[in-house]
């Protein structure tokens, strides 16, 4: 039989899932797609078809955000077979969710194993399946997504990213070696958008899958996305446009912290403010008005060349962001939510206390070392950083074991720079008033600064 092309996916084959879609889109195009979007997209879901990631020509593009409208979330079929739109999602609870919650240590976990979808399975570990085609337009933003056992989240995750106002995107899935399915699931949304390309790789965490996606990245821009969040329709467009106008290495959007995903997104605040790179990292490591994210930013690809998330270490953002600003040319910030997160109570924020978490004070004595080289005007920035973090990590280890040497150690190592700093941090005025209250009450002492 030969080949054809599918409306819908955008690639080519014979498979039932693409006889499905074709189906779809024969009803779709006689109920007057031009004419009636709303019934063509029920045409497809009828017919067991995911909607397209593009809007097909002459249908207006919905979006999960915009001012002050509600997230839309596109609903994805359920039913047997691997193709678009088929196979079940695995149920609630399914895995441990991954994205900004801990992940196994590297080399914990063996190289993915074949997994059902789309392409074959038992694929060697850092293969790439493209689903790249003629009439491709080369890709303006790289989206990367690092995934790892997220299979409860991640078809909403990837659904806000297709549904993207800005039509020059590629969406790479870097799978972490996940155990849950949430590779297959991948691959099958790869199947069904021709934007999207999957990377499988053996588990070597966060840092490490976030480096992978960039060395495939080929776009002008690249943004990063945890895969248990999710963005605005608008986000890639929005920042590409201030980077363009602005002529600006890096554009910064705020975060929005949800408990829901039919949250809304806010409408924006006020007008762009520009920065300095070295400027921009004084206002990330004031923690005012954003914060120290790998998320929620657009980064021209040239100016990440050279830089690297560290493998293995937690607070990968705090290690590394601060001297990708610092080596930009101009930066700007947008007062605007594009970019939301989920308030997850299994995430490494909320999770016991762990001697991995003593990588934040190696990660902030780091930043004072190099602004004292670097730039020292700027060192009460990186010391209101380091009391951030030196406090953070002192209330995590309340519940910590006082009998561990390391940890005994790492207590006095805190409340020594703590004392030492308190009453500087204290008339700081470019210091948030969460850090200023936390100096008052340092003065105090230690039994009650650290009193559960």
């Amino acid at each position: 039989m030969p080949e054809r092309q599918t409306a819908s996916c955008g690639r080519r084959g014979t498979c039932a899932a693409d006889q499905r879609q074709g189906r779809g889109i024969r009803a779709a195009r006689r109920c007057g797609i031009h004419r009636r979007p709303r019934g063509c997209e029920q045409a497809l879901l009828r017919h067991g078809c995911v909607l397209p990631a593009q809007p097909l020509r002459g249908v207006a593009g919905g979006g999960a955000g915009g001012s002050g409208q509600r997230v839309a979330l596109p609903v994805f079929r359920q039913g047997a077979g691997t193709g678009c739109g088929g196979g079940k999602r695995p149920a609630a609870g399914a895995g441990r969710p991954g994205g900004m919650g801990q992940r196994p240590a590297p080399g914990t976990q063996g190289q993915g194993r074949g997994r059902p979808g789309a392409f074959r399975t038992g694929r060697p570990a850092g293969e790439i399946l493209s689903a790249e085609g003629p009439g491709m337009k080369q890709a303006k933003v790289s989206v990367i997504v690092p995934v790892y056992n997220v299979a409860r989240y991640l078809h909403t995750c990837v659904a806000s990213i297709q549904r993207q106002t800005l039509e020059e995107l590629e969406i790479i899935l870097v799978d972490d070696g996940s155990t849950d399915g949430s590779g297959g699931i991948c691959d099958e949304l790869a199947a069904c958008d021709r934007r999207i390309r999957v990377l499988h790789k053996p588990n070597g965490g966060l840092s490490d899958a976030r480096n992978a996606g960039f060395a495939e990245a080929g776009g002008e821009y690249v943004t990063f996305v945890d895969s248990d969040d999710w963005v605005s329709a608008d986000l890639a467009a929005t920042l590409l446009e201030e980077a363009r106008r602005a002529r600006a290495d890096v554009v910064v959007c705020d975060l929005l912290a949800v408990a829901r995903e039919d949250a809304p997104f806010p409408p924006r605040r006020g007008g762009a403010a520009a920065f300095t790179g070295p400027e921009a990292m004084e206002r990330m490591l004031y923690q005012r008005p954003f914060e120290t994210s790998a998320c929620g930013k657009l980064y021209q690809r040239s100016l990440l060349e050279g830089f690297r998330f560290p493998r293995g270490r937690l607070y990968e953002d705090l290690f590394t962001l601060y001297k990708v600003l610092y080596k930009a040319d101009k930066v700007v910030y947008i007062p605007q939510k594009l970019y939301a997160y989920r308030e997850n109570p299994e995430s490494i924020m909320h999770q016991t206390f762990s001697p991995r978490m003593f990588d934040q004070l190696d990660a902030a004595d780091e930043i004072v070392a190099f602004v004292e080289a670097n730039c020292p005007e700027y060192l009460p920035a990186a010391n209101a950083r380091r009391f951030s973090s030196y406090s953070q990590v002192l209330r995590w280890m309340k519940g910590a074991d006082r009998s561990d040497e390391a940890v005994r150690q790492a207590e006095e190592r805190i409340w020594r720079f703590l004392k030492g700093y308190r009453r500087q941090m204290l008339l700081d005025k470019n210091a948030r008033a969460k850090n200023r209250a936390a100096a008052a009450l340092a003065l105090l002492g230690k039994k009650i600064y650290s009193a559960p």
